[in-house]
């Protein structure tokens, strides 16, 4: 339900928000307002955390109700039980974390063009091959550890390929760390002229 394209998302929302700032100059007025530099992707973290919720509340609102219409139709049985929470807690995480993310690439590449068509290239032609071709790579990336998260490794024919729900929580946390720690380091440091 969730799980095609949290990281992308992130990233794509992100690259529209933060390298054209730097290309056309309009960066420095933001760093006139707030001097330091590292505030400003700090607040837009916060700020795509917050919208990932609202992001995540509508896929929800458009997923779920299609979802039951679609069990109920082929005679199935809805159940909203633990496990659906599980599922539905996971989701509002892996879209948060995977917006920080999105703002941590787009702080590192400065032309929006190539950080969208990166993030695109890499999420489609690279992430959803490696999974499932590659399981022992796959279960590493972000579309194994959301899989794995959201308990879709059967569904996929990657029963028992893919990490464990804890070590696949943990992954995600270190690509958000990385791109974090990244970004404040280069943030301040780039040149805005």
């Amino acid at each position: 339900m969730l799980r095609c394209a949290p990281a992308g998302d992130g990233a794509v929302r992100h690259d529209r928000l933060h390298p054209g700032r730097f290309r056309y100059g309009t960066i420095t007025s933001t760093y006139l307002g707030e001097p330091r530099r590292t505030r400003v992707p700090v607040a837009k973290w916060l700020a795509l955390a917050l919208a990932s919720v609202a992001v995540t509340v509508a896929t929800l609102a458009l997923a779920v109700p299609f979802a039951i219409a679609l069990i109920r139709s082929r005679d199935g049985d809805v159940t909203l039980g633990g496990h659906f929470w599980g599922v539905v807690a996971t989701g509002f995480v892996v879209m948060a974390a995977y917006s920080v993310i999105g703002v941590g690439i787009g702080a590192l590449v400065r032309h929006r063009v190539v950080a969208v068509v990166g993030v695109l290239v890499w999420m489609t032609a690279f992430e959803f091959t490696v999974v499932p071709t590659f399981p022992a790579v796959g279960r590493w990336l972000p579309p194994g550890t959301t899989v794995s998260l959201f308990d879709l490794g059967p569904s996929m024919g990657l029963d028992g390929k893919l990490l464990a729900a804890p070590m696949a929580a943990l992954v995600p946390v270190v690509y958000t760390a990385a791109a974090v720690a990244l970004a404040l380091r280069v943030t301040p440091r780039r040149d805005v002229l």
